[in-house]
């Protein structure tokens, strides 16, 4: 008996849509995309949404103290003006739902490396006037913590902390069970006669080296259902042509 040829090229539009849809990457553990907006503010503040742990904490000190700012999809952190006394803290810092600015280590041992799927940190710099150096720190407890230095940040760019290049505290180091996480801007301190440094962010999240996946480029969602389409419809006008 005759096999009709849409029934032989059947196998082949499945595997070929598989194989297509196999290429789509994996979302990475998206930790703050800002689109939680935060109004100017120059004093502590948290904000609620749907960043990690359904809460961001603003801790912002100083003698001026930074401002911080979360407005369309971006953060930014801007000096105060030249430094009177003492120092400039300015940091954001998941803890999960408190309704405070102060940190209660209270993401309930969360994994950030999505069951392995995430093997850093990924810091999407969106413009600087620095320098300025950025700590991202993982807390397991507050005296068991982890911690990855970006020394003399001036461009903008993707920043990467892989995980295994973090510095252990006291027992700290397990990022498969935080329970808070921090990001840090020093530098933030402007010193007499200096202009005024600010730091924009985008996003951070968690996932793997963009730079580390096979050439050529990765067909979007969109792309892929488009070109299951132009199967479909191959297959259909092969199924016609061995009707007639």
């Amino acid at each position: 008996m005759k096999v009709p040829f849409f029934n032989k090229l059947t196998p082949f539009v499945f595997s070929g849509a598989l194989a297509l849809i196999s290429a789509i990457p994996a979302a990475a553990g998206m930790i703050d995309n800002f689109s939680d907006s935060t109004s100017l503010t120059t004093a502590p503040s948290y904000t609620a949404g749907s960043m990690l742990g359904g809460e961001r904490d603003a801790i912002i000190t100083g003698n001026p103290p930074p401002s911080f700012q979360a407005t369309g999809g971006l953060a930014t952190f801007t000096s105060g003006g030249e430094l009177i006394s003492g120092g400039v803290i300015a940091q954001l810092v998941y803890d999960g739902v408190d309704g405070s600015s102060g940190n209660i280590y209270g993401l309930g041992g969360v994994d950030l490396t999505d069951s392995g799927a995430s093997d850093r940190f990924l810091l999407q710099v969106n413009a600087v006037v620095g320098p300025v150096d950025l700590t991202l720190r993982v807390w397991e407890s507050g005296t068991a913590y982890s911690s990855y230095v970006f020394s003399g940040v001036t461009a903008s760019g993707l920043y990467q902390a892989p995980f295994a290049s973090f510095s252990a505290f006291g027992a700290g180091g397990n990022f498969a069970a935080a329970n808070a996480v921090g990001l840090f801007v020093q530098g933030l301190d402007t010193p007499v006669g200096a202009g005024s440094e600010s730091i924009t962010f985008d996003y951070l999240s968690t996932g793997v080296n963009p730079n580390s996946t096979a050439p050529g480029p990765i067909p979007e969602p969109s792309s892929v259902a488009l070109m299951g389409l132009g199967l479909a419809a191959c297959g259909f006008l092969a199924r016609r042509k061995a009707r007639s």
